[in-house]
């Protein structure tokens, strides 16, 4: 294994995160609910990218050093350090969001005799949200493509390469579906698909 336990957990652990958000995105909207949904939703994908992000890094920098002298940050504690201050990146912009744009709810009527109860959203700061989350899969796609020569020994590196590889694959395909969403469809709607969209990869085998 390229890396400890620890970086493990924090994957399982935005993945565990990805699957209990769903409950709050069905759940009747509230203040809290709503401000859960905008920060986990973020949070939980980041958390995984961010620990495989730390994998891909520690394994470049070992086998690419030029002198003998061993690299700084590779212990596990170091590791998990650097992978919650990615995280922490993601929750600082989804704070800031919180503030400028407060979450509330909303009551939608599509005709006549049908109300719909939901949270207050604007799709283009949903997109903004996630473009952090874009920068870390392009990160880690790159050091995926970078340590694919490595030795057998860390064959996790091919694993982690097709992950992202599909992951890229994925939100390029669906990244205009998403736009014409934020233009015909109800924003509020958007996370959900989001999210059901993401699940599919917490059962590739990223390690």
């Amino acid at each position: 294994m390229a890396s400890g336990r620890e970086l493990c957990y924090c994957m399982l652990g935005g993945i565990l995160l990805c699957y209990l958000v769903t409950f709050l995105l069905v759940s009747k909207p509230n203040v809290a609910i709503c401000a859960a949904s905008r920060v986990l939703i973020g949070l939980s994908m980041s958390a995984i990218y961010a620990a495989i992000l730390t994998k891909t890094n520690r394994l470049a920098r070992v086998f690419s050093i030029q002198s003998a002298a061993r690299p700084g940050c590779i212990v596990p504690s170091a590791q998990v350090a650097i992978c919650i201050g990615i995280v922490s990146l993601q929750v600082i912009g989804s704070l800031v969001w919180l503030i400028v744009d407060q979450p509330g709810t909303a009551v939608l009527f599509p005709s006549r005799t049908e109300a719909i109860l939901t949270c207050k959203a604007t799709a283009s700061h949903l997109l903004i949200s996630l473009l952090y989350n874009m920068l870390l899969i392009i990160a880690c796609t790159l050091y995926a493509f970078k340590t694919r020569k490595i030795p057998e020994n860390f064959n996790e590196t091919r694993l982690i390469g097709f992950t992202m590889y599909s992951t890229s694959i994925l939100w390029l395909s669906f990244g205009k579906f998403v736009i014409l969403f934020c233009i015909k469809v109800d924003p509020s709607s958007l996370p959900l698909k989001l999210v059901k969209n993401c699940k599919i990869f917490g059962f590739l085998q990223k390690e």
